[in-house]
This record gives C-alpha cells, structure tokens and sequence, in this order.
C-alpha cells in the first residue's frame, strides 16, 4: 500500500550488478519516465560487502538517485555459490538494514535465488527466518521480499505453515518459460495464493543469448515470442502480481548504455546466437507499460521522456511516418510535412492539427497548441488519400513536464546549451562522427558564469523550482520561454566556485514535484 492507503503494484527491473555511478542518474530516470516503471532491483554483493569498505556507500548513492528519479529500490542480497543463506548473508543484512532503516523507498529482498537440492518448505523457512529476525532486530520496518526456490513448483505444496513472520513480507516466484507458460501452469504453481497474500514475479526472461533450457523453450518465430511475453504480463495484471522484468543491461531489455532503447524480437531465434542487434522482449514491456501496440504512434517528450506533455511543448512521435522526410523551413510552422498531418483531440473533443517541425521515416515532431485541455488527448497521424488509418496514440496534457534537449537526441546525455561568462560563450555539449560529448565549463571566478539550458514543458511552472548537478544544489536565474525560440524553454543557472572541478555529472530539475530527465554537464 502507498502513503494513502491504495494499493500499488511494483513493475520494474533490474540494475546491472555492478553498476557505477557515470549513469546511474541517466539510467533510473530513462527506466522512470520513458518506460513508466516504478521499481528498481540493485543486486548487492554480500562478498563486496565483506571485503569494500566503501560498497555499501556506493550501493546507497544508487538508491538515493533511483528514488531521486521516482523510483522504488529493492536490494537484494547475492551471495554467490549458495543454496540458501548463510551466516555470510545474515552479517550483510545486520549492517544494510541498519543503515536503511530509515529509507522508506528502500526494501530488502533477503536472499537471491534459492536453490531447494531435495530440500523442503521447512529448510527455506528456517533459512529465511533468520534473516527477517536481523531486519527487524535492525529497526527496520519496510517491505521485505522472500523469493521461494526456482523451479517448476515455485510454490506448489506452500502455505500457512511456512509464512514468514515479521509483517510487510512479499512472496517473490521466478516464473519460467518452460514450465510457466501457460495460465493453467501459472494457476498451480503461485497464482491460487494471490488472493492471500502479496506475490512478486521476477527471473521470467526468455534467455535468447543463451543456449539453454529456458531458451530452447520459447517460441522459435518473434510473433509467437512477443505473444508469451505479453501472456506474462496480461497474467501478473489480471491477478495484481508485482513484477520485475530481466535486467536493465544491454542485450536484454536494452541495446546498449548509450541509447537504452528497448530490445526487440525481430527474427526467429537461434538460442545461443548473439544476433546484431541482439534480440530481446525490451519493447515488448515498454509497450505494455504505456498500454500501446507496434500499429500506435508512441508518443515521447522531446525533454522528460515520457508521455506526458504541456501546452506549448514540443513532442516527438514514434512510428513509420513518411517516404520523404521534410523540416520546418521556419516559423510559423506548418500542419502538414512530407506529405503527413497529425491531429490531436484533446479531453474536451476538441480537434486541432499538430505545428510540425520535421517529419521522418520513424518519427515525427510536433507542437502541442497552448489552448489544449488538460487530461488524455488522442494523437492521430493523416496521410492524405490513403485508405488505411494512419498510426493512433495518446498522450496526457499536464500543466508542466519538464525536459532538456540532449546532444544524443534521446533526452539522455550530454545536455543541449551554452555557458556564458565574460561576455563569451561556448557550447554545452559536441558531437562529431565519433559521438556525442559534454564540453567543459571552466567557473570564473568573478561569478559571471551562466549555464544556458534548453529543452520543453516548464515555461507553465509556478512552484518551487529546484535543479541539482551532482547532488550539488545549484542557483537559478531564470525559468521560462526561450525568448528568440517561440517553441522552446530555458533553464538559466549560475554554478559558484564551490563547484569547480566537480568534473561531469547528472542534472536534475524540479518544477514543483516535478522531476525533468536527467542530463549530462561537465564543470571544469
């Protein structure tokens, strides 16, 4: 249950184990806002734990910038090479849940993986139990996460007997394809015990790079995989089952840490064969979670990233647009490019059509008009003399959604901007055919440098603003329209000296409770 007594289900995935903290920000924010998840697993090595001093404030960092970015943190404990938890993972939980306690977006999944090797309900009890104890003896109170062992009856045969005691404990289940791929499977081996007590699903990737048993299962044809993916989902949905979906690295449910653009099931899979790009059910969840299909033009914000937009915000759409791609030449912008128009009908019914910047192959870029009613509106892209519908999506107008302009043209990266000092100015950011960078911003030591940022949908706000650099709070200047730009925002900041040499590190803005995607800049 949240704050409010309503219940919530987590759906999310998992950190790379590992993770450093380069793009830590970038990579909650893009899981938090473009893939409309509200969860994070972090694995946490109870090995790194023993002999790192410093890991567990590393893994802390972490969870501070994914509940930052919106997103609730589970940890969950990996002891390498065992069944069941040891003393080992016991010692881990006696530190971490003290130093969590008071973390109330922070929950603990006790043990990672069991392994049953003939053993029983009683031996996973017993083993369990502990560890709950240690959390609770800690002065923990949040939610724990138990997983059951990882086989074909996950938890067929469990019940009153065994329930962990300790309050606020979640069953976590590792559905897997070749045993679990059917309602009626699901139904014995955890869905009968979701009506009675609070169930997880995680561990339910089809392994395409692996040559395995979970792999040899799926279905050879993309269609046919898509659909198991999807019967997962529409299952944990129709029975309230929290979820976490493979892990949030490249070749699984991205292409790479650059990009993190969903993974696709484009071809019949060989099991075993990394393909170029590797295949992955990456967009089949991203679309589940935006409840859309492949025939809907996805709409995504220019800035934040996700499907919220602002009167007066710019707007990028995904779909098979045009043959022949055409840009605004200038302004005022025009309704129709490469031979396409987009209407937008807004809460109250009414219809106008779209300002388009540019108008390509798989994507589109529009304006939403300043008089557009707040609430869903539905998005609808005209191809004039066609006898087929064109692409249909929608998109939910709020009053402010604030984004910035990348280099990479993502809304991750190194941001879009000029720093100004001296009267001089040079770029925020560069790119040549080796990529994208963020360019070093040198803070005079008079105070005149000023950071100019560029992006979309917070020229509305009227709450508190906030922007971070590394943690760091840092000075606005201003806020508001870009004035030689009608269509952009900008965001002014004035950096102090305390922050030189803090080198290159995430930006955040808060517009009100508000949070914008989180981009790149370099202070020198």
């Amino acid at each position: 249950m949240d704050g409010a007594g309503r219940e919530l289900l987590l759906q999310g995935t998992e950190a790379p184990i590992g993770l450093g903290l380069e793009y830590a920000g970038t990579m909650f924010s893009t899981i938090r806002q473009r893939w409309n998840m509200n969860m994070v697993r972090l694995p946490a090595s109870v090995a790194r734990s023993e002999r790192e001093p410093g890991y567990l404030v590393h893994v802390a960092e972490l969870a501070r910038r994914a509940n930052q970015a919106g997103l609730f943190v589970i940890l969950a404990a990996v002891e390498e090479g065992a069944a069941l938890p040891t003393a080992r993972t016991r010692t881990f939980w006696t530190k971490w849940a003290a130093y969590f306690k008071d973390s109330p977006l922070v929950g603990f999944d006790l043990f990672s993986e069991p392994r049953r090797t003939g053993a029983g309900w009683l031996a996973w009890h017993d083993a369990m139990q502990p560890l709950v104890d240690t959390i609770r003896a800690a002065g923990s109170r949040q939610v724990i996460f138990a997983m059951v062992y990882e086989d074909q009856f996950l938890l067929e045969g469990f019940g009153q007997p065994w329930y962990l005691a300790g309050g606020n404990i979640v069953y976590e289940v590792c559905p897997l394809n070749r045993f679990h791929a059917t309602d009626t499977a699901r139904d014995r081996a955890f869905g009968f015990l979701s009506e009675r007590v609070p169930l997880m699903a995680a561990g339910w990737d089809p392994e395409l790079a692996r040559d395995s048993e979970e792999c040899q299962s799926v279905p050879r044809g993309p269609l046919e995989a898509a659909a198991l993916v999807r019967s997962h989902l529409a299952y944990f949905d129709r029975h309230r089952i929290s979820w976490s979906a493979s892990s949030f690295a490249p070749g699984k449910l991205i292409y790479s840490m650059n990009a993190m653009e969903g993974t696709e099931l484009y071809q019949d899979t060989v099991c075993g064969t990394v393909d170029t790009p590797v295949q992955g059910m990456g967009l089949e969840v991203q679309m589940h979670q935006w409840g859309m299909t492949r025939q809907n033009l996805i709409s995504v914000s220019a800035g934040s990233g996700g499907l919220e937009v602002t009167p007066g915000g710019i707007v990028n759409g995904y779909a098979l647009v045009t043959n022949t791609p055409e840009g605004a030449a200038g302004w005022p912008l025009p309704t129709a490019l490469g031979g396409v128009s987009l209407r937008i009908t807004d809460a109250e019914g009414v219809e106008r059509m779209a300002p388009l910047l540019y108008a390509g192959l798989g994507s589109i870029s529009y304006l939403i008009d300043p008089d557009t009613a707040a609430g869903m509106a539905q998005v609808e892209l005209i191809r004039p003399g066609s006898i087929e519908p064109g692409p249909e999506g929608c998109i939910q107008v709020v009053r402010v959604a604030p984004g910035f302009f990348t280099a990479t043209m993502n809304s991750r990266g190194p941001v879009v901007g000029v720093a100004v000092q001296r009267g001089f100015a040079h770029p925020l950011s560069e790119c040549d055919e080796t990529g994208c960078r963020s360019v070093p911003v040198t803070i005079a030591a008079d105070g005149s440098t000023r950071l100019y940022l560029y992006g979309t949908g917070f020229r509305n706000a009227t709450g508190p603003l906030r922007a971070t650099i590394g943690g760091h709070h840092i000075h606005i200047a201003e806020a508001g329209p870009q004035p030689d730009v009608p269509y952009n925002d900008r965001l002014v900041l004035e950096p102090g000296l305390e922050l030189t040499g803090l080198g290159e590190e995430d930006l955040v803005f808060w517009a009100g409770a508000r949070v914008s995607n989180v981009v790149r800049v370099h202070l020198h």
